[in-house]
């Protein structure tokens, strides 16, 4: 991950570089990674390309650039931070092994139905 050194964000992990990060489908059947670990803060260049790369990954080709220019002269002035993580316990669970294929792909489908979700 990338933040500013000014963020709360970066404060809290210099002060105590232990975590708990989540990563969680939103999407029924749920499913999800629970990491523990300790990160690494290390100062960088906004010039090394990472944050352009993980603002196209988020936010597409049109609002990544346009994060990059909401960004850019805060991180020129404060560079950036890159975060780390050397996992120590990872965990998961996926829900998707519960239920047959056809019911996975109409509730991964359901929300994109022309029809009012309370009919279905």
């Amino acid at each position: 991950m990338l933040t500013s050194p000014t963020s709360p964000k970066a404060k809290a992990l210099a002060r105590a570089p232990k975590v708990c990060l989540t990563i969680q489908d939103e999407t029924p059947p749920y499913r999800a990674v629970v990491m523990d670990g300790t990160v690494a803060l290390e100062k960088t260049s906004p010039d090394a390309g990472l944050n352009s790369e993980l603002a196209m990954r988020y936010f597409g080709k049109i609002g990544g650039r346009e994060y990059e220019k909401m960004t850019a002269e805060d991180n020129a002035k404060h560079g950036l931070v890159l975060i780390t993580l050397t996992p120590t316990s990872v965990r998961g669970f996926g829900n998707h092994r519960m239920i047959g294929a056809p019911l996975r792909v109409y509730m991964r489908l359901r929300n994109l139905l022309p029809i009012p979700r309370s009919w279905i």
